[in-house]
């Protein structure tokens, strides 16, 4: 018998780094608007007579094997792998296969997807299951606490719960309202945005620890408060079908989300933006921390390929949008024991 989940990559509207502990504990809370697309983190879990560990990674090509979960580790290959297995405890031994849709660095929450992924798996064999906010809280302890890397709560929750969602972030509790929009809404939406990769991303964790140091500043402070107000008006023009007014509010979140951190963007980045913008696109923002990735643009549909079409030929990959709505999705499957591989 195995277990099989995947987990959706997420990509933010607005509000990003207003969902970092220290900003909205001191700031009277934060807001994110975003949403999962079809791109996923997908794992494999089988469950052993015996409790010894084997867990691959096809992304990073690594095999970490141990005798049982106390021989396991810390740190090293895999180490993210190891802290969410850590942290679950697992009372027998397993075989685990992981892999992505995504490159590393990309922007897309990918080590949340990851680790969504992962416990999604063993949850299947517990007769006592975790819910959709335990399961997001434990992806965020393995990474923030257990590993302490530093960065915000909106991916853990976005990719297991899915959708469209307008997240507020408080010190006593995280709220995750869907946002039903209009399947034509979404259609049209999917027609206006182009994901362009850019090149691998930089450190979020250093780009996060430069956040916390500069928060206090006025400009930080300011762009913070902004993209709380952004926020709001995106929630309001989406839900209403006015998308070319989402697109020009996307342009004031990328302004306002440099200003939080002189490592977000770079000369090259800001370069691609201004391309961009000179080809067709009404506003657009790279998607995570910063520092590259995944840039998303919005631009009018009749102006998208005319858009792809320029961003290709300075070299750079463009890919279609298109969103999903289930989040965190786990099953089980039962292989016949000749034909089970071994993973």
């Amino acid at each position: 018998m195995f277990a099989r989940a995947r987990s959706p990559v997420r990509i933010s509207f607005s509000g990003g780094g207003t969902d970092l502990t220290h900003y909205f504990v001191a700031n009277d809370g934060g807001a994110v608007i975003s949403a999962t697309i079809k791109m996923y983190a997908h794992a494999t879990l089988r469950r052993r007579r015996d409790p010894s560990i084997r867990i691959y990674s096809h992304d990073f090509r690594r095999t970490v094997e141990a005798e049982n979960l106390a021989e396991l580790g810390t740190g090293g290959d895999l180490a993210l792998i190891k802290s969410v297995v850590r942290l679950i405890k697992p009372t027998y031994g397993f075989e685990l296969e992981v892999s992505a849709d995504f490159p590393v660095g990309s922007g897309l929450g990918g080590s949340a997807v990851v680790s969504s992924a992962i416990i999604g798996c063993f949850n299947e064999f517990r007769s006592d299951q975790w819910d959709r906010h335990e399961i997001a809280e434990m992806a965020f302890q393995a990474e923030r606490l257990m590993l302490n890397i530093p960065g915000g709560w909106q991916d853990q929750y976005a990719t297991v719960f899915g959708g469209f969602n307008h997240m507020e972030f408080f010190s006593d509790q995280n709220t995750i309202v869907p946002l039903r929009l209009d399947p034509n809404i979404i259609a049209e939406l999917e027609e206006s945005l182009v994901l362009c990769y850019v090149g691998a991303g930089r450190d979020s964790g250093a780009i996060h620890r430069d956040q916390k140091a500069q928060h206090e500043t006025s400009d930080a402070v300011a762009a913070a408060a902004k993209q709380k107000e952004v926020t709001r008006d995106i929630r309001r023009h989406l839900l209403r079908g006015q998308l070319l007014e989402c697109g020009r509010l996307i342009d004031e979140a990328w302004h306002a989300k440099r200003k939080l951190s002189s490592k977000i963007s770079s000369d090259t980045i800001d370069a691609i933006y201004d391309f961009a913008k000179q080809h067709g696109a009404v506003g657009g923002k790279l998607l995570g921390a910063g520092g590259g990735g995944y840039f998303m643009f919005f631009v009018r549909p009749f102006e998208r390929y005319q858009l792809i079409a320029a961003l290709e030929q300075e070299g750079h990959s463009c890919s279609r949008i298109m969103f999903e709505e289930n989040g965190l999705r786990t099953w089980k499957s039962r292989v016949p024991a000749q034909a089970a591989p071994r993973i």
